[in-house]
């Protein structure tokens, strides 16, 4: 009598460009034969994680990520607005709606939820099922203060990231059997100039973003408590926001974290 095989659920953590890291995951799972059966993520993570469900396929998530529009999309974040952030997001948006083709999430090929914060309450809010992906991807990367806000029925959706840095207990209520986690804010690195730059007397904003991070690397941690396995990709050296140029490299840290993973997930398997 042969068994049913597990279902394997991956959760994606935010960090902006680190994110690309997300990629050269997929396509080691891809190459190992690795199903992934559900898939949820925050900021960065929706992102990859939208593209993924929608194509079931590395090389078209990859090729998106490695392509002019790239760019493209990290430029968008200079369209300024006064509606509480410094970008409005409807280039991105308008962006992610036509690399999607306009997506439904019925029309999906893995199960997907995107992670976005509720403002009003503060809650962690999870898109899925039915609706817009380009628009769901668009509330889940709204990174206060650099991106509006995402208004949808009187209700404004913020960053994922300031709720739920890895969905990973998402992923499990899905129905995955296994969960494995990526964590792109575990490598945590604090640089030399930034430590200076810290010290300096009356360089708040340096301190604020160091205190930031801490944050962020503290959810991120207690997140994935309940993972299986947790990816973390060496990733830390990298710019949230500035190193969306840096995708080979990115995809390539990705792919070495994954393949130093693959025995422990056989071995769940």
């Amino acid at each position: 009598m042969q068994h049913a095989r597990k279902k394997i659920g991956l959760a994606l953590g935010g960090g902006g460009a680190k994110g690309l890291a997300h990629i050269g995951i997929l396509k080691v799972f891809e190459q190992n034969n690795i199903p992934i059966d559900y898939i949820a993520g925050t900021s960065i993570g929706a992102m990859v994680g939208g593209y993924y469900a929608a194509s079931k396929s590395a090389r078209f998530v990859e090729e998106v990520a490695l392509n002019s529009d790239m760019k493209q999309f990290a430029s968008l974040m200079f369209e300024l607005t006064r509606d509480g952030g410094l970008v409005r997001g409807d280039k991105i948006l308008a962006y992610l709606e036509k690399s999607l083709d306009g997506m439904d999430f019925s029309e999906l090929k893995i199960p997907f939820a995107a992670a976005a914060t509720e403002l009003n309450c503060g809650d962690v809010y999870y898109f899925e099922k039915e609706g817009d992906v380009a628009r769901a991807i668009r509330a889940s990367i709204s990174y206060p203060p650099v991106f509006a806000p995402l208004k949808i029925k009187n209700k404004l959706y913020v960053d994922g990231g300031l709720s739920c840095q890895v969905p990973v207990d998402k992923v499990k209520q899905m129905g995955a059997d296994i969960v494995v986690a990526v964590d792109l804010e575990g490598d945590y690195v604090f640089h030399k100039k930034v430590f200076n730059q810290a010290a300096a007397i009356g360089n708040t904003y340096r301190v604020f973003r160091a205190s930031i991070k801490v944050l962020v690397k503290k959810l991120g941690e207690y997140n994935t408590q309940k993972a299986d396995l947790v990816i973390t990709p060496l990733v830390g050296k990298y710019r949230t926001w500035a190193d969306f140029d840096k995708a080979r490299q990115l995809i390539k840290i990705g792919e070495e974290s994954a393949k130093k993973a693959l025995k422990d997930i056989k071995k769940l398997l």
